[in-house]
């Protein structure tokens, strides 16, 4: 690094745009810095630095509060067209249509800029429509091609419309009005290719597949739809696969470089849930995804558990390949995804050495500033619950009368999952024994070298507390209020449980 500068990551709009001004008013040399050919932060002068962390940290509230009147005005307007063009929407149908369709980061119709908001607003109901009053969700699971879903239910869509008091080309049925982008926009059409999809029964998932079973996340999972007793459950692991995995659960032995062998270990299943470790082959997912396609299994939970706050910071940390994995999923036109969003794991990140900028063993904290920036974390059975929890919804509201969410209100979305929101200094006090160490501040943050954990530690827009941008799932789904104080001795215990079993290891 130059003498006298710091790094600030990529990210944070207000920094980035602040350093590179007060950098180029001094005259001062600004160092972009590259990593395989792709930008991931700026070099600038320590003191410029230091200054746009304090102003960026004084003016957060009177940002913050801007911001929020910027998105209730926003979404003001789209209330006011909303009961312009549709006078007679029920309350409870319009709260849910500006609540999904124009949902921030969500990459929804209602967000996009490319159409007026009147358009905006008449798609967004379509789609409502579609998939809470017809038939759609459940021609889909029985089988029906998408194109012939919509045909079908299109009657369905007018009627109710009509019946909200839309009155736009009464004369025609309103789908002429809709252009194919604007249709692309609501919901992605499917492709020339495709396959025909599972027919799930009684408006239940009850057969789901599971890569990685036995694996930390995937066992949590495993155990929590063992323990629903409803589900039909089978491990996809490979033929020299060592896992073990408890008892109920079928094994179907796959070969990745026979794409068959995914194929036909899928047929029958209505989801796939994939769990991986950092060391699976890059391709490995996409196998999966094409595969599940093939046999037409109507979801697939992608293997996602961790942060999730907007695309942009996971693209700058971990690249776009979880992006693109979801994309491919929408292209087939088969499957439909959800992903899991629960933050770092709760016992893994705090027996991490330095994870959460703790070292257990030998009872360090290291403070990335004043160690007050809370993020969103969540337990190992936490995650699994979650899962089942989802998994037990009933797929669409057709045919329901309780009202309740619904597997298709998370399609091609994300849940939201939590144990605690902490900050280091809560992380601390419920590990006493930890001594204060160096404070990381400024540009010397990168230096603890823990590049994921550092970013999401980072103050003013919230990347490691998801909960105040896409709220939690967990009271929708029923699930219960953890003990810290209980998670916290599990992470001993497992520390316990590793050591003992290295030691077994060694004597052996």
């Amino acid at each position: 690094m130059p003498k006298g500068y710091g790094f600030l990551a990529k990210g944070i709009r207000y920094k980035t745009l602040h350093c590179r001004k007060l950098t180029h008013e001094a005259k001062k040399i600004l160092y972009i810095v590259v990593d395989k050919k792709k930008q991931v932060g700026l070099r600038v002068p320590l003191s410029i630095l230091h200054q746009v962390h304090a102003q960026a940290k004084q003016t957060l509230p009177t940002r913050r509060a801007a911001t929020e009147k910027r998105d209730a005005a926003d979404i003001g307007k789209a209330a006011a067209e909303l009961h312009s063009q549709f006078p007679k929407i029920p309350e409870k149908d319009k709260e849910k249509v500006l609540k999904h369709g124009f949902k921030k980061h969500s990459g929804r119709v209602g967000r996009t800029s490319s159409i007026p908001l009147s358009r905006k607003v008449l798609l967004a109901v379509i789609a409502h429509v579609r998939h809470q009053h017809t038939t759609y969700d459940t021609l889909l699971s029985g089988g029906e091609d998408r194109d012939m879903a919509r045909k079908k239910t299109r009657k369905q869509i007018e009627t109710i419309m009509r019946e909200w008091g839309f009155k736009e080309a009464l004369n025609k049925p309103i789908h002429e009005n809709i252009t194919f982008t604007e249709t692309a926009l609501a919901c992605p059409p499917t492709p020339s290719l495709h396959y025909k999809r599972l027919a799930m029964s009684n408006n239940q998932i009850k057969n789901i597949a599971i890569v990685g079973a036995s694996g930390n996340i995937g066992s949590q999972i495993a155990t929590a739809l063992l323990a629903k007793g409803q589900f039909n459950i089978t491990a996809i692991s490979r033929a020299e696969s060592k896992g073990t995995f408890p008892q109920g659960i079928k094994i179907a032995h796959i070969d990745y470089n026979n794409p068959d062998t995914i194929v036909k270990a899928l047929k029958g299943q209505e989801v796939l849930i994939i769990t991986m470790g950092v060391l699976a082959a890059p391709d490995t997912q996409t196998k999966l995804i094409r595969a599940a396609a093939e046999a037409g299994v109507p979801w697939v939970l992608p293997n996602e558990y961790g942060m999730y706050t907007s695309e942009e910071v996971q693209n700058e940390l971990i690249g776009p390949g979880k992006a693109k994995d979801r994309q491919l999923i929408e292209e087939l036109g088969v499957s439909s995804w959800i992903g899991v969003v629960c933050g770092f794991w709760y016992a893994h990140s705090l027996s991490g050495p330095g994870l959460y900028g703790f070292d257990i063993a030998k009872r360090e904290a290291v403070f990335f500033d004043e160690g007050t920036e809370k993020l969103n974390t969540s337990t190992f059975p936490q995650v699994g619950r979650t899962v089942a929890a989802l998994l037990s919804l009933p797929v669409s509201s057709q045919g329901s009368t309780e009202g309740g969410p619904t597997l298709s209100d998370y399609r091609n979305s994300r849940v939201y999952t939590s144990s605690f929101a902490l900050n280091q200094l809560q992380f601390r006090r419920k590990n006493a024994m930890l001594k204060p160490g160096e404070q990381l501040k400024g540009g010397n943050r990168m230096a603890f070298g823990k590049v994921l954990y550092t970013r999401y530690f980072f103050p003013g827009d919230y990347a490691g507390l998801y909960e105040k941008i896409h709220g939690l799932d967990n009271e929708k789904l029923g699930l219960p209020q953890e003990d810290l104080d209980e998670a916290t001795a599990e992470v001993e215990a497992r520390g316990e449980r590793l050591l003992e079993t290295i030691r077994k290891t060694l004597r052996a």
